[in-house]
């Protein structure tokens, strides 16, 4: 599917990384118009983050895989999958929804640290494991190199949007997975602090220091 350099955008409070699943509820005309044309053109949309009156301008174009309902009113129910990551240039607002001027980009070429990337997946598959999540289940969906793991990975642990922005904007696989090895270092860090405080109360009542 070629990749338009004039899009349809969709503002919305989320963050869609390439390769990764998007389900959405279509009810707003304008949306409904909007997904009705890329339907009948097979074409993508772009989905850009809005939060606190703020619209970011580097998005991720995404593509409807397919219509999962339709409803007597119009709406839809659709599921969506990332593709290229965009920044728009420039903004029309000529139609009933917004629709832009866009450049798509890739992360930089570059050598990936083994040891990073190493680092990175047993990190993540350690801040997994104390869920219930099947890990390797979800690493082989991502496993057609390391830039697709490291979105793979942001949109599985990251729920910030801001931070989520940041990683999707990134245009450095290496500068990503640094970011996710810090990321998930404080968390586990954090889960490892409060675990020794429940074992603690749980024992004697003598807390650690902290």
């Amino acid at each position: 599917m070629d990749s338009p350099s004039r899009l349809p955008l969709f503002p919305l409070n989320v963050v869609l990384f390439p390769k990764m699943p998007l389900p959405l509820h279509i009810f707003e005309e304008r949306y409904k118009l909007m997904i009705g044309r890329c339907l009948d053109e097979k074409s993508h949309f772009g989905i850009l983050l809005v939060e606190g009156g703020r619209l970011f301008n580097v998005g991720c174009a995404a593509e409807i895989i397919r219509v999962v309902k339709r409803y007597s009113d119009g709406r839809m129910d659709i599921l969506t999958e990332g593709r290229r990551r965009f920044r728009v240039k420039q903004r029309y607002q000529d139609k009933p929804y917004l629709e832009g001027q866009v450049e798509y980009f890739e992360d930089e070429k570059e050598p990936i640290s083994t040891d990073l990337f190493e680092k990175a997946v047993e990190l993540f598959k350690e801040a997994l494991s104390i869920g219930t999540a099947d890990v390797e289940v979800k690493l082989d969906r991502a496993s057609s190199g390391p830039t697709d793991v490291s979105f793979f990975m942001a949109w599985s642990i990251v729920e910030d949007l801001g931070k989520r922005q940041e990683m999707l904007e990134l245009s450095s696989t290496s500068s990503r997975l640094r970011k996710i090895v810090e990321f998930l270092e404080s968390i586990l860090d954090a889960s490892k602090r409060e675990n020794e405080v429940k074992r603690r109360i749980r024992g004697n009542g003598d807390l650690p220091k902290i």
